[in-house]
């Protein structure tokens, strides 16, 4: 039908309008039925069954009790610290306030430079105006080595 025609008479408006209507509402039938045949699919599950593991040398404390350890692998640079009861933890370096790198504080703790949250050795907020603890990892020995699991 010529678009005059359309112009011209009610019904062909009208026809137009019903097969527009029509063409729409298969769409969105069609779209809602792809939706639902989506949800039919294995849903897929992340298993930690390979998590990333980062392993390095003992030695790597030298005489110290702690050493910072940046490793593409793990999410921001760490501490990694002698527990004082044995064994040993690996404290992320970024602040839970705006994710600037923490400093050694000169007192056995971990500051940031940005806005002074105050962090122990063992991640603990110390002194706002960080309100969560920093991520914390456990390690363990192979041989000579340690692993942290992340």
């Amino acid at each position: 039908m010529k678009k005059e025609e359309l112009q011209q008479t009610p019904s062909g408006r009208r026809k137009f309008i019903k097969d527009a209507c029509g063409f729409c509402l298969t769409g969105a039938g069609l779209l809602l039925l792809a939706g639902e045949l989506e949800s039919c699919k294995t849903p897929t599950v992340s298993s930690p069954a390979n998590p990333s593991k980062v392993s390095f040398s003992k030695s790597s404390f030298g005489s110290g009790n702690s050493f910072i350890l940046d490793n593409k692998q793990l999410p921001s640079k760490v501490m990694v610290v002698k527990l004082p009861e044995g064994g040993y933890k690996a404290i992320s370096l970024k602040c839970t306030h705006l994710g600037v790198g923490l400093k050694e504080d000169g007192t056995g703790g971990l500051k940031c430079p940005a806005h002074g949250s105050k962090f122990d050795l063992t991640g603990k907020v110390t002194h706002g105006p960080a309100k969560n603890n920093l991520q914390v990892w456990n390690v363990s020995e192979d041989g000579d080595n340690l692993v942290i699991t992340v």
